[in-house]
């Protein structure tokens, strides 16, 4: 990392958690840009913080979502933890909104909040675990190539299990941005992240920051209140005037402001969840009046007066003070604070003094090879200065002197306060400064002398880089895509110390495999946990599933897919599956099925799944599988289609690589303990670029699924997973089969004719008349039949997306009357 970032010295940015640098990996035929984050104040690490990093390191590696940033890897060495991120060329929204001389137009900015709303929406109610961001703020949302947002900065994140919905942290988060309840001792939850996104969607309306002293009209200052008042006077033009587009607009701006003013509500439980943010800014649902955000009484008076001692009051515990990190606040003859730099340090930023310094010199290297820099540093003096906050070791009774030889004989010290014989070590960041006559303390700050050399650990070593780069080998890079394995995962738990043996076998599709967040077993390992794969849970196209148990993995149960007709192992049947490895690896979502591991040894081929104990939708709607399972009654049904729904909408719309599945059907939707629906067996799907919509291939599928462009030579799009859960849809709602030749009734065989015929006489009620639940939910029932009679149109361009189907399931748009799906048959 040192060599990549050429020794920590170009700085993209900072934040509470650590400072990110500029980088560069690979080698010259393979040159890429990334972004190193260098999180702070590690040395203090102890088993639980270190327990803490591995765990978020582990699961935002394997979310995959086009509005998050991607997490290349890793250095965790010592003291040292470092994120490696993807290079977002077009840098910070920070730098963006507030300090480039060309502001985003309107357009973009509407782009870049519906892109922050789904990126939050997927971590807080998609992943298999919840992910609180906790730090939603302008710096932490980065822009690509395209100016498409990319959330990042996942350093103070908290993780969720799935049946919890609050935590207890210690504050997290920068200051403007906070959720009251951050300060109120109380759990939080997700809704945190969303009174962050307020304040920023409110920042991109009206192209400011949320706090400007600087402003000419007083009311202006605070943006939460300017806002909220000129919506409540109906001056909404007035936080847009000089922006001619968004003035040609102002039923979004004034759409967009009252969603802003909803998510920074003081109660919690009155701000929406991100879904819903994600719909009222869609325009899918209409936004209701918000209440007004302000904490305190609107008929209260405001004082304007600035204290005497402003630097010294804005301190607290944690955070970095009124002037930023290694900053030090003085008072000028206005009263105003003013923020300055130590020497040997210089602004972060020049245009906002108050985001603090950055050392303009290497730090001391505390390495086994240490001692060569003795003599290289001194202490410089700040009288009257003090940073109150940070220390990590106190010494009583002690002379100035010993203070000292103290810090200069510690690599981790950056500066000391002396005072009345008690000396204070400190680490930087140094926080809280401030410089005041009335102060009889000092600051002693450790600066390299200007005369003195530097030099990389790697150039005092040459002789021993072999043995540097084994220790360093903790950062893994994570590939080209999400589809990662933390390597340092692997190799600290239990379960998988077995993989010291995976050099044994191998294949030609072995290495895009290994890039997967997958455990590899060996056949015989797959011949025990299956008891000799005798049984059998299902079987398929592409091969037979049997149950089984992990033994290493405290008896967890498992389903164990042997794809077929392996012996000859063609060019295809090697890339069917590395394709099943390679998308299921990098995917992320609590309905698509988490793939636990593969087998790829000589002529055998297995994936690993976790098992799901309530078997395919196919077995609770039809019948069939292991054991008897009951048919799952109306309600059940409907969350199974919305879950199936939600997992396309992740496929087509979400992923960084778009994802055509083309084989839905209920086989291959499984449920699991909790009837939660789990989209799986990608043995056939297709990966599609983020520039192409089109795709041309070999017909994929099952009969009865198939949409009619498989048959027409022309290329297919995601439309044809449309028309497959369109036909679902209906088996679902109907509990029954597409093609049944058994019917008394022959006008109810074929069932895609049968709901529309019931639909277009007005008779919907023969499809569920033998289920009391459905009967009494006719509106919906009418709903879902449809939304699936638009899914299985002939004509691909008359099929909803997914995103849209989605909106109308769940009754946010009105849908209207389809047209007949049969027509083009009929006319034959």
């Amino acid at each position: 990392m040192e060599t990549t970032t050429g020794g920590f010295k170009q700085v993209l940015g900072s934040g509470s958690s650590g400072v990110v640098y500029k980088g560069v990996i690979g080698d010259h035929s393979s040159k890429k840009l990334v972004a190193v984050k260098v999180l702070e104040k590690m040395h203090e690490m102890e088993g639980h913080d270190v327990r803490e990093f591995t765990t978020e390191v582990t699961i935002i590696g394997e979310t995959n979502h086009k509005n998050l940033a991607r997490l290349v890897g890793f250095c965790d060495e010592g003291q040292h933890r470092l994120l490696v991120y993807e290079f977002m060329s077009n840098g910070s929204l920070a730098d963006l909104l507030f300090r480039r001389e060309v502001r985003p137009n309107w357009y973009t900015r509407t782009q870049i909040a519906y892109s922050i709303a789904r990126g939050l929406a997927y971590l807080h109610e998609e992943c298999i675990t919840q992910i609180i961001h906790c730090d939603i703020k302008p710096q932490n949302i980065l822009l690509d190539d395209s100016m498409t947002a990319k959330i990042s900065d996942f350093g103070i994140s908290k993780l969720m299990k799935a049946n919890q919905t609050r935590t207890t942290t210690a504050i997290r988060g920068t200051k403007g941005y906070l959720a009251p309840e951050w300060f109120r001792n109380v759990p939080v939850t997700a809704k945190v992240d969303v009174h962050s996104f307020g304040i920023l969607l409110l920042e991109l309306v009206c192209c400011r920051k949320n706090f400007m002293m600087e402003v000419e009209k007083e009311e202006e200052m605070v943006l939460v209140d300017w806002a909220y008042d000129c919506y409540c006077q109906r001056k909404l033009h007035k936080l847009v005037e000089e922006d001619k587009e968004a003035m040609e607009d102002m039923k979004r701006v004034e759409r967009f402001v009252k969603v802003g003013i909803w998510c920074i509500q003081e109660d919690p439980s009155l701000r929406p969840g991100m879904k819903k943010v994600v719909h009222m800014l869609e325009g899918a649902v209409l936004v209701s009046k918000p209440p007004d955000p302000r904490r305190w009484p609107a008929e209260w008076t405001a004082l304007s007066f600035t204290p005497a001692d402003i630097c010294g009051l804005m301190r607290a515990d944690t955070g970095s003070g009124a002037c930023g990190f290694n900053s030090y606040c003085q008072i000028e003859d206005a009263q105003f604070p003013n923020c300055k730099c130590p020497n040997g340090y210089k602004f972060l930023d020049p245009s906002d003094e108050s985001r603090g310094c950055l050392k303009t010199f290497p730090p001391q290297d505390c390495s086994s090879s240490a001692g060569e820099e003795d003599g290289q540093f001194d202490l410089v003096e700040m009288v009257n200065t003090i940073f109150p906050s940070g220390d990590y070791e106190y010494y009583q009774s002690i002379s100035e002197d010993m203070c000292r030889d103290l810090c200069l004989s510690d690599c981790l010290c950056d500066a000391v306060t002396y005072e009345s014989a008690s000396c204070w070590k400190k680490r930087a960041p140094l926080t809280n400064g401030y410089m005041d006559q009335e102060n009889t303390g000092k600051t002693l700050l450790k600066i390299r002398r200007q005369n003195s050399t530097y030099s990389t650990a790697g150039e005092r070593k040459k002789n021993d880089q072999s043995r540097k780069l084994m220790a360093t080998a903790g950062w893994v890079l994570l590939g080209s895509s999400v589809f990662v394995n933390l390597m340092f995962i692997v190799g600290s738990c239990p379960w998988r110390k077995k993989n010291r043996r995976m050099n044994r076998v191998g294949d030609e599709s072995d290495e895009a495999m290994e890039s997967a967040n997958l455990q590899r077993f060996t056949y015989r390992e797959m011949e025990s946990a299956t008891g000799g794969f005798k049984q059998v849970l299902g079987s398929g196209a592409s091969g037979t599933v049997y149950k089984g148990v992990l033994g290493e993995r405290a008896g967890e149960l498992v389903a164990v897919k042997v794809l077929d007709n392996m012996p000859e192992r063609d060019g295809h049947d090697v890339r069917e599956f590395a394709t099943e490895v390679k998308i299921i690896g990098g995917t992320n979502h609590k309905n698509l099925v988490k793939l636990v591991g593969y087998c790829n040894e000589g002529q055998h081929l297995l994936l690993v799944y976790e098992f799901m104990s309530n078997g395919s939708l196919a077995d609770s709607l039809f019948g069939g599988g292991e054991g008897t399972f009951p048919r799952p009654n109306w309600y059940t049904r409907t969350q199974i289609a919305y879950s199936v729904a939600r997992g396309l909408v992740y496929l087509h719309d979400e992923c960084s690589t778009q994802i055509i599945h083309c084989d839905i059907k209920p086989q291959n939707i499984l449920l699991d303990q909790g009837m939660t629906a789990r989209i799986s067996d990608f043995g056939i799907s297709k990966l599609m670029k983020t520039d192409q919509t089109r795709t041309t291939t070999a017909i994929r599928g099952t009969k009865g699924y198939l949409a009619p462009e498989w048959f027409r030579n022309v290329p297919v799009t995601a439309k044809v997973d449309v028309h497959s859960f369109g036909i679902v849809l209906l088996e679902l709602v109907c509990c029954r089969k597409s093609f049944l030749l058994d019917f008394e009734k022959e006008e109810e065989m074929v069932l895609v004719d049968w709901a529309y015929d019931c639909y277009s006489r007005g008779k919907l009620y023969k499809l569920v008349e033998k289920d009391e639940d459905a009967m009494e939910d006719l509106k919906k029932v009418e709903r879902f039949v449809k939304v699936a009679l638009w899914c299985i149109q002939e004509d691909p361009s008359l099929r909803p997306g997914m995103k849209k189907v989605v909106h109308m399931l769940e009754g946010a748009v009105l849908v209207s009357e389809p047209p007949d799906p049969s027509s083009f048959m009929s006319a034959i």
